[in-house]
C-alpha cells in the first residue's frame, strides 16, 4: 500500500514538474522576445535565442525528476509548494541570465511576494530571520560590486546579481549565504575558466579574455538549490 502511495506521489510530482517546465519556457521565451533593438545590437549573440532552443532533455528530465521525488519527500504538503517556488525561480533566473546576461526581475519580485505570504501563514515565528537573510544576501553583494567598480573603475556585478542573491536568503536565512557565495564562487570559476578556454581565440591574450562577461547568476542559483537540499536533507 505504502509503495503504491509513493509511486502516486512521485506520478503526480512529475506531471506538476511537466507542468512547470512548460511555464518556465513560456516565461523564458516572452522575456527574450521583449528585449529592444538596443539590447540586441549590444549584445549580438541574443539573435540566436529569438527561438528558444528545447532540445536539453537531459536537464528537463532531471528537472522533472526533481519534482517527482519532492512530491513523495513532502507527500505534497506546503512545503512542497514552497520547495517548487523556489526551484522554478532559480530554474527561470539562471537560464535567462544564461541566454541574455540579463537578470529577471519580475520572477524574482513575485517569489519574494509568494515566499513572504507562505512565511506569514505558515512560519511567522522566524519570519525576521529570513528577512534578515533577504537585506543582508543583497547588501553583501551590492557592496562587493560597488567597491569593485570604485577600485577597478568598472562594473564586476550586476544589481541583479544582488538582489538573487537576497532571494536565496529569503529561503536559507543568512547564515548559509557564505556557504551559497563560495559554491557559485568556485563553481563559476571552474566551469567558465574553461568554458572561456574552449573558446579562446588564436592570439588573443589573457588580459582580453579576463575582460569577457560572465553570467553570474546561474552558480549563485546553483549553490542556493544545492544548499537548500542538503539542508532539507539534514532536518529531514
Amino acid at each position: 500500500m505504502q509503495m503504491i502511495e509513493t509511486i502516486i506521489y512521485f506520478v503526480i510530482g512529475i506531471i506538476i514538474g511537466v507542468g512547470l517546465d512548460w511555464l518556465i519556457q513560456r516565461w523564458i521565451r516572452s522575456f527574450i522576445f521583449k528585449l529592444t533593438v538596443k539590447d540586441i545590437n549590444e549584445y549580438p549573440e541574443l539573435n540566436e535565442y529569438k527561438t528558444i532552443n528545447l532540445s536539453n532533455w537531459v536537464f528537463r528530465f532531471g528537472f522533472y525528476l526533481l519534482i517527482g521525488f519532492l512530491a513523495v519527500w513532502t507527500q505534497l504538503n506546503p512545503n512542497f509548494f514552497n520547495d517548487i517556488l523556489f526551484i522554478t525561480a532559480l530554474t527561470v533566473i539562471a537560464q535567462i541570465d544564461l541566454k541574455t546576461m540579463y537578470i529577471e526581475g519580475q520572477i524574482i519580485a513575485y517569489a519574494i511576494i509568494l515566499r513572504l505570504v507562505w512565511i506569514t501563514y505558515f512560519e511567522p515565528q522566524i519570519m525576521f530571520t529570513y528577512l534578515g537573510g533577504m537585506f543582508f544576501g543583497a547588501g553583501l553583494l551590492y557592496f562587493v560590486s560597488f567597491f569593485y567598480q570604485i577600485f577597478r573603475n568598472r562594473q564586476g556585478l550586476g544589481d541583479g546579481d544582488a538582489a538573487v542573491l537576497g532571494l536565496i536568503g529569503l529561503w536559507l536565512g543568512w547564515e548559509n549565504l557564505w556557504i551559497v557565495i563560495m559554491i557559485a564562487s568556485l563553481s563559476g570559476i571552474i566551469i567558465s575558466g574553461f568554458n572561456l578556454l574552449i573558446k579562446k581565440q588564436k592570439h588573443q591574450n589573457i588580459s582580453s579574455l579576463l575582460k569577457t562577461k560572465i553570467p553570474f547568476a546561474p552558480f549563485l542559483c546553483f549553490g542556493g538549490l544545492l544548499v537548500y537540499i542538503v539542508r532539507k536533507t539534514y532536518y529531514f
